[in-house]
């Protein structure tokens, strides 16, 4: 059985070995993935594979580690992290823009050439990729905030990002243009984006559509969140869904090509062209990539008149993407196009209860059966990076699928068509209309108790069991024997139970958290969903209820006084001494130590028995190194703040 699956998916090996090997060496779990590949390989010797597909399995892990390893970022010295502000310029790449903030990459060249995450706190200077420009800031490490939990911190391993900075207007500055080619063609993009915001549709609109078919725009915090909240978040980035669709368009539009027998076969390489070319277009996205591959193996065999499997062609696909760029595997896009199409090869056909000879009637069922096949292969993904799960996802899609699909296709011919010169009034508020109703249904179906289940944590074997559970169902599905049948699922909801009934950590929790952005830093509380942040490094305001209240946590548990500052939340006292008085004999947990503070640090640890002391970035260096010792010799904690954040609860 096993010969005959290799056989007829050649390409499995190579997409199962390609993320064992790029994980291999990027994770510290080098042993352990190799064990697992030289134990796969084993197995599958022992279940009489044929030995080229070991080989290819092998090979291609070999293969990916390599590529990856070549491909790594370069570690900056430790120098580039000492809380200094240095002047850096490069070329903008990858900007992302929401209402109030701008994240791009900044390509710093020269001696040391290496790529910085940049942070930029307002939407002026509006930059776009391929703008070089000059940032003054403090770079801190890539890593800092992987392991804080439930802040969207994390490191983005795709973008291969040497070091990250959080910068103001200020501190930015735009001294020209490249002109590569890439660079034109994000220019080109641009100017596609700037012609749908002129034409006769509504901003929001314009928006949406920007966002949905280029990419290039954030349609804003609440659009996105409603969507998210009702599954339809990957309607507002570029996907497979999108380039399908094109895909479709375009096939109708040579559709008369079929007419000369000839003719009609060279309509698919146009398509294919086309294809392409959006993915050129938009930037080689992950996502878009995976489905012109997929779309191209297709009519490739229809070409040459021989079938083509689904499994097959995403597994060349992964290949591909992944040999283009291995850090794509950690991508969030990635991961959920690859699971949303494995979801659609696993439940697809076998959710839908009407059979294909009846046609119309099946794809009806398929409105409800897609959306049910995309959503159990990316719950342990969204599960895994937004802790959420949105229940009713299946009929938002239903419903969605059809408007979205006359809004993008309306909304592309609106604004060509008054390009033109062409009147569009009344098609662009037909347009308007649209947008209305899908951002109007997302609001509906939000709104409905139990619709959108947030705060699920569960744990890496948790996950992992769940994902068990999804996979035995497929298998049950894919089954002919009956008893075959019953093992799985019985199995399937056996593993259902456990991940149900086992303890899922959930963001119940009250903590705070102090941390060091270049000179400033902050102290960030946090309650359950719900949080709010003091400054450390400027005097906070009188009124700290207000702090509190916005984290949703009832002042009278909380006392704040000054001077000196204590602050305690629930079981733990924080200090912030300032001068050089003598403090009072009180326990206190951690004392954080900042530029106003000139007393003894000796004396503040006899009178205190503080077990943490941070030091703030602010701080001279003469000053860190005499805290920092005299925390050594009396065997206090000191968490460098530069490099980690420092979490408790309370």
């Amino acid at each position: 059985m096993f010969s005959r699956i290799f056989s007829r998916y050649p390409a499995l090996p190579v997409a199962a070995g390609m993320p064992a090997g790029i994980i291999a060496v990027h994770y510290s779990l080098f042993v352990v993935v190799c064990a697992c590949i030289a134990a796969a390989c084993l197995l599958l010797a022992r279940l009489k594979v044929r030995p080229r597909h070991i080989a290819i399995l092998a090979s291609s892990a070999i293969a990916g580690g390599v590529l990856t390893y070549f491909m790594k970022p370069p570690a900056l010295p430790a120098e580039y992290f000492d809380s200094e502000e240095r002047t850096y310029t490069g070329i903008v790449q990858n900007v992302r823009t929401s209402e109030r903030s701008q994240r791009c990459y900044l390509d710093v060249g020269g001696d040391t050439a290496f790529r910085i995450a940049v942070f930029i706190a307002d939407v002026v200077p509006t930059i776009t990729p391929g703008d070089i420009m000059s940032v003054t800031g403090v770079l801190e490490v890539p890593d800092k905030y992987a392991d804080v939990p439930t802040l969207d911190f994390g490191r983005d391993y795709s973008g291969r990002a040497s070091a990250r900075m959080a910068v103001n207007a200020g501190d930015c500055r735009v001294t020209g243009h490249d002109t590569s080619i890439m660079t034109r063609l994000q220019d080109f993009r641009g100017t596609i984006a700037d012609a749908i915001y002129a034409s006769p549709l509504a901003p929001a609109t314009s928006r949406l559509l920007v966002s949905a078919t280029l990419g290039n725009e954030n349609p804003g915090p609440a659009v996105r969140e409603r969507f998210r909240a009702t599954g339809l978040s990957h309607l507002l980035c570029v996907s497979g869904f999108h380039t399908a669709l094109l895909a479709t368009v375009a096939a109708l539009l040579l559709f008369p090509l079929r007419l000369w027998p000839r003719a009609g076969r060279y309509r698919h390489l146009i398509v294919i062209a086309i294809v392409w070319l959006y993915a050129l277009l938009t930037g080689f996205m992950p996502s878009v990539v995976r489905a012109a591959v997929m779309i191209s193996i297709y009519l490739g065999a229809k070409i040459s008149e021989r079938d083509a499997y689904p499994l097959n062609s995403l597994c060349i696909a992964v290949f591909i993407i992944l040999a283009i760029n291995p850090y794509w595997l950690f991508s969030i896009g990635f991961q959920l196009s690859v699971a949303a199409v494995l979801g659609l090869i696993a439940f697809a056909n076998k959710l839908n209860p009407v059979p294909r000879r009846l046609g119309l009637a099946h794809k009806a069922a398929s409105l409800v059966a897609v959306p049910l096949a995309a959503l159990a292969g990316t719950a342990p993904i969204v599960l895994m990076h937004f802790h959420t799960l949105p229940l009713l996802s299946i009929p938002a899609n239903a419903v969605a699928a059809l408007i979205f699909q006359l809004f993008m296709a309306g909304g592309a011919a609106v604004a060509l068509l008054s390009a033109l010169g062409l009147p569009m009034g009344f098609a662009a508020s037909c347009i308007d209309n649209l947008a209305d109703a899908i951002t109007g249904l997302c609001d509906y179906l939000a709104a409905i108790p139990g619709a959108f289940t947030s705060g699920i944590y569960l744990s890496t074997p948790n996950l992992l069991i769940f994902t068990a559970a999804i996979i035995c169902l497929a298998a049950m599905l894919h089954l002919g024997s009956l008893r075959h049948k019953v093992c799985f699922a019985t199995l399937a909801v056996i593993l259902g139970c456990c991940t149900g009934c086992s303890n899922s950590e959930r963001n119940t929790k009250t903590d705070f958290m102090v941390n060091a952005h270049g000179r400033d830093a902050d102290l960030v509380i946090r309650n359950g969903a719900k949080g709010t942040t003091m400054t450390l490094t400027s005097r906070p305001a009188a009124d700290y209820a207000a702090y509190f209240g916005r984290a949703g946590i009832s002042v009278e548990n909380v006392t704040y006084r000054v001077p000196p500052k204590y602050l305690t939340l629930g079981r733990k006292t924080i200090l912030i001494p300032n001068g050089d008085r003598m403090l009072p004999h009180r326990l206190v947990d951690v004392i954080i130590l900042t530029r106003q503070y000139r007393g003894r640090l000796d004396d503040a640890l006899d009178r205190t028995s503080a077990r943490t002391v941070l030091v703030l970035p602010e701080i001279s260096p003469d000053k860190r190194k005499e805290y920092l010792d005299i925390c050594s010799r009396r065997g206090v904690e000191t968490p460098d703040l530069r490099l980690h954040p420092y979490i408790d609860n309370f």
